[in-house]
């Protein structure tokens, strides 16, 4: 993101922005009174939403390939005793396992695109609106992974 035209932030700034920040992903807030966000164009929506579906779906194709449950059902279920949903379960789990694996090439790809950047203030990235298109193509980007 960027502050303006240094693009630099002050060591205030920097904890201001940390602190707002939950599980790595920034909080939504409303700005004070004093505080004036310039409105986010459409072009910045679609590409902030554009930039954090994509890992999603890549994430959600590669959770899909690892069809382990069967596998586990068939070798380990039997010599364990486990159930179905217990073989399911521990096969969901290897898939997530590697998808996490994954991101950081995943990610990687994604900056080989050469999507352009969505170019937000600090106030813009915080703000509520910018918070639920991140969500939002995340939300799609599983989905269309999964599918």
């Amino acid at each position: 993101f960027q502050k303006g035209p240094s693009s630099t932030l002050s060591q205030e700034e920097f904890l201001t922005i940390l602190s707002r920040r939950r599980m790595g992903r920034p909080t939504p807030i409303e700005p004070t009174s004093s505080e004036v966000i310039e409105a986010i164009t459409t072009q910045q929506y679609m590409r902030m939403a554009l930039k954090n579906a994509l890992p999603f779906i890549a994430f959600g194709f590669v959770d899909n390939l690892i069809t382990a449950g069967d596998q586990i059902e068939a070798s380990m279920g039997v010599v364990f005793s486990l159930s179905t949903m217990a073989a399911a379960g521990l096969g969901n789990m290897l898939s997530d396992v590697v998808g996490i694996g994954a991101s950081d090439r995943i990610e990687s790809m994604i900056v080989i695109l050469g999507l352009p950047e969505a170019r937000l203030t600090v106030a813009q990235l915080t703000s509520t609106g910018a918070h639920r298109v991140r969500l939002l193509a995340q939300i799609i980007g599983i989905s269309i992974g999964c599918i």
